[in-house]
């Protein structure tokens, strides 16, 4: 049988597994089929199109589309997954009529596909969490859901552009409007549901309200062929089908797949396959399903690893929780920013006073919108000149200087001198937060020995964030200005990594991610050194301190998608800082 059925576990619409096929027989499916090389190679077959595949290597065979694996390596390893495509019919009603391709992606090093393999890249990374959540045995099935509904979108957004070159589907990197798209999708439907009869431009150009000559240039500039040929090679693949799995004669198979008579039948047959109908059903041969040596699913899921970002890791962390925000890039209603990130720096000592000047030079990259004189520090103070000399000292740095009218002990009690990445931030943005010290063993951008602490770092990584905070967590929050979008993320748990999801909705064309990330072990006070204090060190000493501790920086490009997943992993005590950049203007 041509037809084979694809099972399916816990009520999803989709399976996933790896696999090692060597060869198998001429088949389809009523699902979609997705293959994915992880080692090795292979080759595929989709109608009359044959395919060389290799590591890293993506191929689909839409609903019902005839395809065959054949000739694979003996250390094969794919990832094989089928997809329901009539469940998602509630989000994208035609989607059993669409059209996806993303082979053929990696033949071509021109400009148009880079932009197809950063899609291909963002495509396996998708696959892989996929199938590392569907192996856990911990993932429930709303997560897994999440996951292929991203998947899905990641799909109509992006893989359903095409053209045809020697009869061949291959991805477009061209700008095809959404509204010819549909059109197309909806020809296509037409196509397939009618292609048994006889059917004219004038009947495609009736059903879209359109004139024949705009429906004519429509196809011909979207899939790269004119309308008859366009239609004759979805009439060969129903030809195919039933060369294949019934014994009819050519002359009532011609006539039932809509072709005027048996010698076009066999010219337009004969285009795509090279042979005749005849020649090709006498050279079929059935094939048995042959697998190579059993896969380890261990060693696959480290294949599959590779195709992770580093934020991603966290998928193969057991000890490991979750939380979701839901954005949308368009959104810009919401609470200003500044009025829950006081940028204000609090001079609480002569001493603070002496090291101002030396430290004028980190402190010019922190924006900060004040500086304050603390109230028990004016009350030390003795004399309203020296009080005067201070406030004139301080506005020779270029900010207003604010006299603080309470004593900031009861604030400074409740904090920890010792402090993680991720404490800091919860400090500014979940307490009611005065303002940053300069230094000092609690609340202060330097420790004893002029050692950057997790402060600095923070109000460094926030120095440039404003806008309006359109969504807030309590692990984080995301704000809107211009053409970026803000995230900051962080994970106060002391022993669990957080899997952090936003997902994002209305991502525009092409973008930039620059993440900010610093550790919860990015602080001073769990060097491993046995110096006793570091009250005085070595300036050397305290230039590789202060650079170990500044975080690391990533860079990745993000596709448009009406719902795009982010994922980042967030250790114990870890702060996260991203900004996406809108790249298109």
């Amino acid at each position: 049988m041509l037809f084979e059925s694809v099972k399916f576990i816990d009520n999803l619409p989709f399976s996933v597994h790896f696999t090692n096929v060597l060869e198998e027989n001429y088949h389809c499916h009523k699902e979609m089929e997705m293959l994915f090389v992880l080692k090795g190679r292979t080759k595929y077959k989709i109608h009359n199109v044959h395919y060389d595949l290799s590591a890293g290597d993506i191929i689909i065979a839409d609903v019902e589309d005839l395809h065959q694996i054949y000739g694979s390596s003996k250390d094969i390893c794919m990832l094989q997954m089928h997809i329901d495509m009539k469940f998602f019919e509630k989000y994208h009603p035609d989607i059993s009529y669409m059209f996806f391709v993303c082979e053929e992606c990696t033949k071509d090093s021109s400009s148009d596909s880079n932009d197809l393999q950063n899609k291909l890249s963002f495509l396996r990374k998708n696959l892989a969490r996929i199938m590392v959540s569907y192996c856990r045995d911990n993932d429930v099935p709303s997560l897994l859901m999440q996951e292929i509904k991203e998947l899905i979108d990641i799909l109509v957004s992006n893989f359903r552009g095409f053209y045809m070159e020697d009869f061949q589907y291959k991805p477009d990197s061209s700008e095809i409007s959404p509204i010819d798209l549909e059109r197309l999708c909806r020809i296509n439907k037409y196509l397939l549901n009618n292609y048994d009869k006889r059917i004219t431009l004038g009947d495609v150009a009736e059903m879209e309200h359109l004139n024949p000559y705009y429906v004519s240039h429509l196809i011909k500039n979207i899939s790269g062929t004119g309308f008859q040929s366009f239609l004759n090679s979805l009439r060969v693949e129903f030809a195919e089908m039933m060369l294949i799995d019934t014994s009819e004669n050519l002359t009532h198979i011609s006539q039932a797949c809509g072709f005027s008579s048996p010698n076009y039948f066999n010219k337009c047959f004969k285009t795509l396959h090279g042979k005749t109908p005849a020649q090709y059903r006498k050279s079929f041969v059935q094939r048995t399903r042959i697998y190579g040596k059993p896969l380890s699913e261990k060693k696959a899921l480290d294949l599959l690893k590779t195709y992770l970002p580093l934020s991603d890791k966290v998928f193969f962390n057991d000890r490991s929780f979750e939380a979701v925000l839901h954005a949308d890039f368009m959104r810009t209603s919401g609470e200003d920013f500044s009025g829950l990130f006081r940028r204000r720096l609090i001079i609480d000592s002569h001493d603070d006073l002496l090291k101002l000047k030396g430290l004028d030079g980190k402190l010019e990259h922190l924006n900060f919108s004040s500086v304050a004189l603390s109230y028990d520090f004016m009350n030390d103070i003795k004399t309203g000149s020296s009080l005067k000399e201070t406030e004139s000292y301080l506005l020779s740095f270029g900010l207003p200087v604010e006299k603080l009218t309470s004593s900031l002990a009861p604030y400074i009690q409740t904090y920890n001198e010792k402090v993680r990445p991720a404490e800091t931030a919860a400090m500014i943005f979940k307490t009611a937060y005065p303002g940053v010290f300069l230094s000092g063993r609690k609340n202060s951008l330097f420790a004893p020995g002029a050692v950057a602490t997790p402060y600095y770092f923070t109000f460094f990584a926030l120095a440039d964030v404003s806008g309006t905070v359109t969504v807030s967590h309590e692990r984080g929050m995301v704000i809107k200005k211009n053409d970026s979008l803000f995230m900051i993320l962080f994970n106060e748990d002391e022993k669990r990594t957080l899997k952090y999801r936003v997902n994002i909705k209305n991502l525009p064309g092409k973008c930039c991610m620059v993440s900010k990330h610093f550790c919860g072990q990015d602080n001073q006070y769990d060097i491993p050194l046995d110096t006793g204090s570091l009250n005085i060190i070595p300036e050397r000493l305290r230039v590789h301190l202060n650079s170990a501790f500044c975080g690391n920086t990533s860079f990745s490009s993000l596709i448009s998608a009406k719902d795009m997943p982010v994922i980042f992993e967030l250790s114990p005590g870890s702060l996260a800082v991203a900004e996406i950049i809108r790249m298109d203007f």
